[in-house]
């Protein structure tokens, strides 16, 4: 791989780590790696291994999309962590969709009845 493209999977890298982490501290104190560790892949003078790969997996990290800058089919059903910042966010937004999901199911129940009389009053105009 030519370093250009180390370099390009290393600001990916970079960019996911401050999006998820207050610092490259905290995120080496998750991975169990010192901050050098890590800025030799954010700098592009390592590409990340097998090994490396792994461990960026135990901390929910798109490895499918530091690696090549797209997502996968996994990627592609679900919205990219990236979009939406920190996982405290997807959390955030799943309880809000969750909310929303139940809100509508209640004005559903509610407004069917309704619906139907429509329904059967412009038939019965017919």
């Amino acid at each position: 791989m030519p370093k250009i493209l180390y370099k390009a999977v290393g600001d990916r890298l970079k960019k996911w780590v401050e999006r998820n982490y207050e610092s490259i501290a905290a995120f080496g104190r998750a991975t169990g790696k010192n901050s050098q560790f890590w800025y030799q892949y954010f700098n592009g003078s390592r590409r990340p291994g097998p090994d490396t790969q792994n461990l960026l997996r135990k901390v929910n990290c798109d490895v499918e999309y530091i690696m090549t800058g797209t997502y996968g089919s996994e990627s592609s059903v679900r919205e990219p962590l990236e979009k939406y910042g920190s996982n405290e966010k997807i959390a955030e937004l799943k309880k809000k969709i969750g909310t929303l999901e139940s809100e509508n199911e209640m004005l559903r129940k509610a407004l069917a009845p309704e619906f139907v009389k429509v329904i059967l009053k412009k038939n019965k105009k017919k």
